[in-house]
């Protein structure tokens, strides 16, 4: 199994100039360049799962433009994505925040998908997805040293759950 995690910082690039004019403008560029170049990267190296972190869900930057789903058909994978915050969480009323998500995409046949919300933290999305083999988490957890470690024994308790061989990414 070829397992690629991949966090595309919403396809808005990197480098020395995404902090200008001001910190942070680089979020707010459109992404349709990227994405291009990401799916190719992605089409180049073949992987049967790919975990994406920070992927853009559809808002104006993306034009609209859900890129696990544009991904996910390039390279004609199973999608499997959520807002990265919780359900009722302020951050959902914001622009552009509310479409920020995390994905699995797989070619494998997928058994299960759950969706797990910790308690603490922005960030709080952990999706699980079991396949025939193997159950996989993907995760991006919070900044703050001390959510941080109360998502990781929120996941620790989840995965001592899993009776499959278990990655977690």
């Amino acid at each position: 199994m070829r397992f690629l995690l991949y966090n595309v910082r919403y396809c808005t690039g990197a480098g020395p100039g995404f902090h200008l004019p001001f910190p942070g403008s680089g979020y707010l560029r459109r992404t349709t360049r990227n994405l291009g170049h990401i799916t190719r990267f992605l089409l180049a190296h073949k992987p049967d799962i790919v975990g994406l972190l920070e992927v853009d869900g559809g808002s104006f930057r993306s034009r609209r433009v859900n890129q696990a789903e544009a991904l996910g058909r390039a390279l004609g994978h199973f999608r499997c994505y959520g807002t990265k915050y919780g359900i009722r969480s302020l951050v959902q009323a914001v622009p552009v925040m509310n479409k920020q998500i995390n994905a699995f995409l797989t070619r494998d046949s997928v058994h299960a998908e759950h969706f797990h919300y910790f308690d603490r933290g922005i960030k709080r999305l952990a999706i699980e997805l079991e396949l025939e083999d193997v159950t996989l988490f993907l995760v991006h957890l919070s900044l703050r040293f001390q959510h941080r470690h109360q998502q990781l024994q929120q996941l620790s308790r989840l995965v001592r759950q899993v009776r499959k061989p278990c990655i977690v990414a």
